[in-house]
């Protein structure tokens, strides 16, 4: 009998991962159509007073009662605490079910590898590149992001899940400085937490969106003309709500209900671009008397089987869009598809992030640890970058046996790629380039940093938020700076592990620890030292 080789081993794994994500994407659209088709014969025995007052509460945003979602229960669904059910829109595998006792010795596992691959070394809590080491006179990487605060999010609901988030800067809301606008909330609604990141545990506003709206994404649109800086956000039943981005946050300016779900909103050159569940891009022009939400233009994009559009990216009159295993390179003036090309040679892949740098952009897959760049222009392959020997070399195999490998999140911030997984853990890469004329922004995996500060689950969110005034401490000095902020749910240092929790291993799944609840770990970028100013 022949022996298989670990990459046939790990492909074999993978298959059977995708294909029970599958089966547990059908089981969730079954739960969820159930769910919906009782939510629809409640609402018919309410009476007309009542109805009348919801649909103000969409066009407002106003509530009238609490926005508590109907218990588990009146819909049939499991209520068993072990049972972790995927948020709607997930881009993740439902979390894997481990005991306290069984996480804190992974975590114990993963602490023992640390320093015995990484060594104590570190730098602003990040780990020094695999090749220093052992080598004490290496010296320190100058552009590491410097670790500024962990900040547990104040929530309504302590055990509600981070969604998604967005940086208002202030060419946005007219601001002195910028706000961040983080989505969160149970699977039936959705929470608007607005917080300045530079201020620890300032809360700027908090507002709860309609019932039965729970949000999947957020977009923050400039002013154009006299229309002032926005916020639009795009929910599950198909709404997009538009916002103020400063004053009066709270009240829905305006809105508009289409026909299926939006997974995904980016602004470009005047325009709002709109992904929905159903594969087609729905596009919202601004007109000299403002947004016009009612005429819009959709195009269809994707073939059966049908698939959300989960993510796109747009530069200089062009949007790449992902669909499938392929991205779809469209002409926004004209809505139409100039190229098409493959990123995966597996068809039944799922293109989940984009993010660019200089001349390039970085993809990934669902369930795939590979990482690929390609070029803007031309839509070429030029690097193929496997993970998940990085996360095997700095985690060891404890990590993969707490969270199947996968990436969660990407960005390209400032020279670096950041990449967050569905384990909890942050990675950062520096990029550089071959030619200042190129700037193909190519990363080398031995120069990967892993931060030892990280989310008990997956990274949510990754996003940049520039303009932010920070005092320096002891002085009345005010800078402008840019910080970096990571979302996801719980707290821990994989330096240190989870014993502190040992006395209180079996808590009560409805009053989470504070190191379980949602947390961002804010950065801020040093001296811009970067390769190119495209990056």
């Amino acid at each position: 009998m022949r022996h298989f080789s670990r990459s046939e081993m790990a492909r074999v794994v993978m298959e059977k991962n995708q294909y029970k994500q599958r089966l547990f994407e059908l089981q969730e659209a079954v739960r969820r159509s159930q769910t919906l088709r009782a939510t629809k014969e409640e609402r018919l025995t309410v009476d007309k007073r009542s109805g009348v007052w919801r649909k103000f509460n969409r066009l407002f945003g106003l509530t009238k009662e609490p926005l508590i979602p109907p218990p588990a229960s009146a819909f049939g669904l499991p209520t068993s605490p072990s049972f972790t059910r995927p948020r709607l829109g997930s881009q993740q595998l439902p979390a894997v079910t481990h005991t306290h006792a069984e996480r804190r010795e992974l975590y114990r596992e993963i602490r023992s590898h640390i320093w015995g691959s990484l060594g104590k070394r570190q730098i602003h809590g990040w780990s020094t590149p695999l090749p220093n080491t052992q080598e004490s006179h290496v010296a320190d990487p100058k552009d590491v992001p410097v670790l500024m605060q962990l900040r547990l999010l104040d929530q309504r609901d302590s055990t509600a899940k981070l969604n998604c988030a967005v940086a208002v800067t202030p060419e946005v809301s007219g601001e002195a400085t910028c706000s961040v606008w983080v989505v969160s909330g149970p699977a039936f609604s959705s929470d608007i937490t607005v917080i300045d990141p530079a201020r620890s545990n300032t809360v700027l506003d908090q507002f709860s969106l309609p019932p039965t709206a729970p949000a999947l994404c957020i977009c923050a649109v400039p002013p154009i003309g006299d229309t002032a800086g926005t916020v639009w956000i795009g929910t599950q039943e198909g709404s997009i709500l538009v916002h103020s981005a400063s004053a009066g946050r709270r009240r829905c300016l305006k809105s508009v209900s289409l026909s299926e779900g939006i997974h995904s909103l980016i602004y470009s050159q005047g325009q709002v671009i709109a992904g929905l569940s159903d594969g087609s891009l729905t596009f919202f022009l601004h007109g000299s008397d403002g947004w016009n939400l009612q005429s819009h233009f959709v195009m269809p994009l994707g073939a059966n089987p049908l698939q959300p559009i989960r993510c796109s990216l747009a530069k200089g009159g062009r949007l790449w869009v992902g669909y499938w295993n392929r991205v779809h390179v469209v002409d926004i003036e004209n809505k139409k598809v100039e190229q098409t090309f493959a990123v995966s040679e597996r068809s039944e892949q799922q293109v989940r992030f984009l993010c660019a740098g200089g001349s390039g952009v970085w993809t990934s897959c669902r369930l795939d640890p590979i990482l690929r760049l390609f070029d803007w222009s031309t839509g070429r392959p030029l690097q193929q970058v496997d993970f998940s020997a990085l996360v095997t070399k700095t985690l060891g195999q404890a990590f993969l046996t707490l969270s199947p490998l996968q990436i969660s999140s990407l960005a390209v911030i400032s020279g670096r790629l950041w990449v967050g997984t569905g384990g909890g853990a942050l990675v950062s890469i520096p990029l550089s380039i071959t030619s200042e004329d190129v700037s193909i922004p190519y990363c080398s995996i031995a120069s990967a940093q892993l931060c030892y500060h990280g989310h008990r689950q997956a990274v949510r969110f990754i996003i940049a938020a520039p303009g932010c005034l920070i005092t320096t401490p002891g002085s009345n000095t005010v800078t402008t700076s840019q910080l970096i902020l990571s979302g996801g749910e719980g707290y821990i240092n994989f330096r240190i592990g989870d014993d502190e929790s040992d006395g209180s291993a079996e808590l009560s799944q409805t009053s989470p620890q504070r190191s379980e609840r949602s947390h961002m770990i804010i950065w801020q970028n040093p001296s811009p030292s970067v390769p190119s100013s495209a990056l």
